[in-house]
């Protein structure tokens, strides 16, 4: 094998941490498909954002803005406001489908199950 195709080779790029290719396997806190009615407001501008929060996790949510654009604002520090509190954290992704937030502070798994609960999607089942 060669030094190219060793490069290529997903066993050898997952041990090297620039090179890690990233799955929801690879997740250390269990993510959750939820639909939120929130904002989110920049913390160095009065800048400030109604939208969804689609998917939530311990130490992150993605939260999907109303406006039809979505800019690059990595590394900015928001808030974003879900049932009358605020999660403080800095956007770490931007995708089409919306902004990836690293929340400063882990949500208690407690209070992911109340929000879940209100907010979650509920299992179907036909009948």
């Amino acid at each position: 094998m060669s030094v190219f195709s060793q490069l290529f080779d997903r066993n050898l790029r997952n041990k090297i941490p620039f090179m890690r290719i990233g799955t929801s396997a690879d997740r250390r806190y269990q993510r959750s498909d939820c639909y939120i009615i929130s904002s989110m407001s920049m913390m160095n501008r009065p800048i400030m954002f109604e939208g969804v929060v689609d998917s939530i996790s311990a130490k992150g949510m993605q939260f999907r803005p109303a406006s039809s654009y979505i800019l690059d604002r990595r590394g900015e520090m928001v808030g974003v406001d879900i049932n009358y509190k605020t999660y403080f954290g800095t956007i770490v992704a931007v995708r089409q489908s919306g902004y990836g937030v690293a929340l400063t502070d882990p949500i208690p798994d407690e209070e992911i199950d109340i929000i879940l609960e209100e907010y979650g999607y509920a299992d179907v089942e036909e009948a």
